[in-house]
C-alpha cells in the first residue's frame, strides 16, 4: 500500500472545507497518511468541527494506515480550542479543557445523556436544562446576561441543541464559537452525528423529504416536525417546550436578518453554523 500525503487548506472556514472533507471521505486504504497542515493559518469554529471530526472518522475507517501530521506547531489558537486533541494529536488543550472567556467558545462536547440526568434530578424538563446551558454560553461569548445580543445567541443556541437532543437521536455533540469584535460579528458553530434531518423527518407523511436537500428546506419551514403533525399520536403536554417544527426556522430567520443560518450535511451528520452581526 502506498504512502498518501494530504495538504490540509489555507483556511478552514465555513466555505472552504468541502473540497478537503470530500477528499478525507474518499480516501482508500494506504500504507501511511500524512497530513500537512503547512499552509494553514485561517482557522475558524465550523471548520474546527468539521475538519477535526472528519480526520477523527478518517482515522477509524482506516486502521491499517499510520497517520501522522506535521508542521502543526504554529497552530497554537486551533491548538487552544481543542482541535488537535479531538481527533487524538497530543498538542494544545483537550476540547472543553479551555474555560473560554469573551470572544471564544472552545470545541466543548455535550452528553445528551448527562443534560437528560440533570434535568431528572432537578425536576425540570431537559429544554430547562438547555436553556441553562445555552444563556451560559451566551454569557461566556458576549460577557454579558442581558440585552440584544446574549438574547438573541441564547435563543439561536438552544434551538440547535434542543434539535440534538430531542430529534438527532444522538449520544453526544459538540459547539464551538467565536465572536471578533472589530468585525462585529459572531459565529456559533454546534455539530452532531445523529441520523440526519432527512431521516428525522421521514415519520412525516405530509412532506417528501426523501433527499437530504429536500429535508433540509423543510426543516427550515415554520410548523415542520417529525414528531408532531397531523396524525401523530399526541405527546404529553410540556408547556412552553411544545413549539416543535419552529426552533430551526425561528433561528434561520434571525441570523438571516443580520448575518447567514448554514445548516448542510455531510456524510449524514447534520452541521449547523450561526453567523449573527452583534453590535
Amino acid at each position: 500500500m502506498s504512502v498518501v500525503q494530504i495538504s490540509v487548506p489555507e483556511s478552514l472556514t465555513l466555505f472552504t472545507v468541502y473540497p478537503f472533507c470530500k477528499k478525507l471521505q474518499d480516501q482508500r486504504p494506504s500504507a501511511e497518511i500524512v497530513f500537512d497542515f503547512a499552509k494553514t493559518r485561517t482557522v475558524e469554529p465550523f471548520g474546527l468541527l468539521i475538519v477535526a471530526s472528519e480526520i477523527e472518522r478518517c482515522i477509524a475507517m482506516h486502521p491499517e494506515a499510520q497517520f501522522i501530521c506535521r508542521n502543526f506547531q504554529h497552530m497554537t489558537y486551533a491548538g487552544h480550542m481543542g482541535f488537535f486533541k479531538a481527533f487524538g494529536l497530543d498538542f494544545g488543550l483537550k476540547p472543553g479543557e479551555a474555560n473560554g472567556s469573551r470572544n471564544y467558545i472552545p470545541m466543548t462536547y455535550f452528553e445528551t445523556a448527562t443534560l437528560r440526568f440533570q434535568a431528572e434530578t432537578t425536576g425540570r424538563d431537559v429544554g430547562d436544562e438547555i436553556e441553562s446551558q445555552s444563556r451560559r454560553l451566551s454569557a461566556t461569548l458576549t460577557g454579558d446576561i442581558q440585552g440584544d445580543v446574549h438574547e438573541t445567541l441564547s435563543y439561536s443556541i438552544r434551538e440547535i441543541m434542543r434539535n440534538a437532543v430531542e430529534h438527532a437521536m444522538v449520544d453526544r455533540f459538540t459547539i464551538c464559537a467565536q465572536y471578533w469584535p472589530t468585525k462585529g460579528r459572531a459565529e456559533v458553530a454546534i455539530l452532531d452525528r445523529g441520523i440526519g434531518l432527512k431521516e428525522s423527518l421521514k415519520p412525516n407523511p405530509h412532506i417528501d423529504a426523501s433527499t437530504d436537500k429536500s429535508a433540509i428546506n423543510y426543516a427550515l419551514m415554520p410548523a415542520v416536525s417529525g414528531k408532531a403533525f397531523k396524525g401523530a399520536r399526541r405527546l404529553a403536554k410540556r408547556g412552553h417546550w411544545t413549539n416543535s417544527g419552529f426552533g430551526l426556522y425561528m433561528t434561520s430567520r434571525i441570523c438571516r436578518n443580520g448575518g447567514n443560518f448554514v445548516t448542510t450535511q455531510v456524510s449524514f451528520r447534520p452541521l449547523h453554523a450561526i453567523q449573527p452581526k452583534l453590535g
